[in-house]
């Protein structure tokens, strides 16, 4: 695990597993991404959850030093020579940058060895199993007939490449609804190994959340007088026009009295670069680590740019506008469905009056409620408890 949300995503299953008496053991490792000190802020959830964690560097990489840095060594003149060999762009990168991240993937194939040595766990349960974090546990597991319980998180994006999501090293793969299921078998995922069971934590958090507004308005800082328009950012990287967009919304909000803005920052952001964005402004409100769905609760609708943050506004009933400024920044198109208003330039703001005025028409309301029905299955309250008797079945 890693991101404070993607801890979300699973609190309700791990939770779900100790009430039935099993022993957790929450571990992770480092963050290699975006920015980060490379001192290990993934278990910064663990530690904020009250729960412990084995935080695999600190705990095993005394044993492995040795055997990396030999085996660094050992690769390190084709490590360079693949690197004078890239395009032109890439190498404008920093080969350390390049050689640092190397050693510590190969280190975390040997921690995760040590890991499985040291726990020998009966199940392996991952938010998903396609990045270099979870690769190596869930391979090392499967080679030792360890089961291991994944998901395919969130919704497809529409660049994901063919393949990627083929659930190779998972024995078994839970699946929102049957767009997850859908895109699972395209990939080449056996058909047999996935169940849908709809996302837990939308289900349970939809529950405790509802009708908290003024509470959590309070908790928040957010005026309870005024609609509260919520924007859920990506990372900065991926926004082609974060900051016009940023400013554009603001000029927008200053025409309205009644409308405060609260902008949602993705937790991976640096402060350098969110003081690159952010504005002084008594209509704006900043976050970054505050819980999302307490925010989501708190707004009377939802902005997001073609990210999973959409399905999740959406799964708490809140009107929908997806920003695709000028058309040329979407991963998933809930316009395209008619589930969402579309905003490409600043004259498209005027929607929002229209949904806080009137609410979605029928013909997006119909939307709506289709595209529920093909990405949570169900949200009845019982989607943890199909997750748990999935896993219940792999011991």
């Amino acid at each position: 695990l890693g991101q404070v949300h993607h801890y979300r995503k699973l609190t309700p299953i791990l939770d779900g597993f100790e009430s039935l008496g099993a022993n957790v053991i929450y571990a992770t490792t480092q963050n290699l991404n975006f920015g980060c000190d490379f001192k290990g802020d993934f278990e910064v959830p663990f530690r904020e959850a009250g729960k412990e964690v084995l935080f695999l560097p600190e705990q095993f990489e005394r044993e492995i030093a040795t055997d990396l840095i030999r085996n660094y060594r050992q690769h390190e003149k084709a490590i360079a020579r693949a690197v004078s060999e890239s395009p032109d762009w890439s190498q404008r990168l920093a080969v350390s940058g390049i050689r640092l991240r190397t050693m510590l993937s190969l280190e975390h194939d040997r921690l995760v060895e040590k890991l499985l040595d040291s726990v020998d766990p009966e199940l392996i349960v991952v938010l998903h199993e396609y990045n270099w974090w979870t690769r190596p546990l869930c391979s090392q597991g499967i080679q030792r007939g360890i089961p291991v319980l994944s998901s395919m998180r969130g919704l497809p994006y529409r660049y994901n490449p063919l393949g990627k999501q083929d659930s190779k090293l998972s024995t078994k793969v839970w699946a929102w609804g049957e767009t997850q299921y859908r895109k699972l078998i395209a990939d080449g995922t056996n058909p047999e190994k996935v169940v849908i069971t709809g996302p837990a934590h939308l289900d349970v958090f939809r529950e405790q959340y509802e009708g908290k507004r003024n509470e959590f308005c309070d908790a928040y800082g957010l005026p309870k007088d005024k609609k509260i328009l919520l924007f859920i950012m990506p990372r900065i990287q991926s926004t082609l026009f974060g900051q016009d967009i940023l400013n554009s919304l603001a000029r927008f909000i200053k025409e309205r009295s009644d409308y405060h803005l609260a902008v949602k920052w993705h937790s991976y952001q640096r402060a350098d670069e969110i003081a690159d964005l952010a504005t002084p402004d008594e209509d704006v409100s900043y976050f970054q680590y505050e819980n999302i769905y307490k925010l989501i609760a708190c707004s009377d609708i939802g902005l997001c740019i073609g990210s999973t943050a959409g399905a999740e506004l959406l799964a708490f009933d809140k009107p929908l506008v997806e920003i695709n400024w000028e058309g040329k920044n979407l991963n998933i198109s809930y316009a395209e469905t008619g589930a969402a208003a579309g905003v490409e330039s600043p004259d498209d703001w005027q929607v929002i009056d229209t949904l806080l005025e009137k609410g979605p028409d029928a013909r997006q309301k119909q939307a709506v409620e289709k595209f529920i029905a093909e990405n949570f299955y169900k949200l009845d309250g019982k989607c943890t408890e199909r997750i748990l008797a999935e896993a219940i079945k792999l011991l």
